[in-house]
């Protein structure tokens, strides 16, 4: 798929980092909050306050998932770039 785009001239670098951290926030927030806290299937430390980790780990997690959603919206399809430009940015 990437090959694709990148042979068409349609691969944007930051459409695919903002995937990229949309993608990783959302996960780092589903881990932290469903697997760590309502299901308890793997804490961040053991026998020590986990509550300066976990709250290090989901604001992380915030700022990625942030981060990734106004990259995102900043490529988006309707602001088209300018003809025979390559998006390498």
């Amino acid at each position: 798929m990437l090959a694709d785009l990148r042979r068409r001239g349609a691969f944007w670098l930051r459409r695919w980092i903002g995937g990229i951290l949309l993608g990783s926030g959302a996960f780092q927030l589903y881990d932290g909050i469903i697997q760590h806290k309502l299901m308890r299937l793997h804490q961040i430390r053991y026998n020590v306050d986990i509550a300066p980790y976990d709250w290090t780990w989901n604001i992380a997690a915030l700022v990625l998932l942030v981060a990734g959603i106004v990259i995102t919206l900043r490529t988006s399809s309707k602001r088209t770039p300018p003809e025979g430009s390559v998006q390498y940015e």
